[in-house]
């Protein structure tokens, strides 16, 4: 999972979102959010909100989210949680955009 993880990273929002404009398919949201939540660290904040931030542009997005799995929204929902502890002194409005974005409620 670290590997995932790590990859991601090295993708960026940007990257992601250009690979994945056509559409982000099912069960690819979910496995990125289950990666993202495994193996979250809080410096790292700000690429795992810009990647989110990227990845909600692709199209067919909102249909992606709504056909998440109870344990792909689960493990959102924790990415989630474990992103407003990390917070910290920084602003949270991006963070509740996403919330909304990817449907989470907290």
């Amino acid at each position: 999972m670290l590997k995932k993880y790590e990859f991601l990273k090295t993708m960026g929002g940007e990257r992601l979102e250009n690979v994945f404009k056509p559409e982000i398919g099912f069960g690819l949201l979910g496995d990125f959010g289950h990666c993202l939540c495994c193996e979250y660290k809080d410096a790292d904040f700000e690429t795992v909100t810009d990647m989110l931030e990227h990845l909600s542009k692709t199209n067919r997005f909102t249909l992606t989210v709504q056909f998440l799995s109870s344990k792909e929204k689960e493990d959102m929902n924790n990415l989630f949680v474990k992103l407003k502890q990390s917070l910290g002194d920084r602003d949270g409005a991006v963070l509740e955009s996403l919330q909304k974005t990817y449907d989470v409620k907290l």
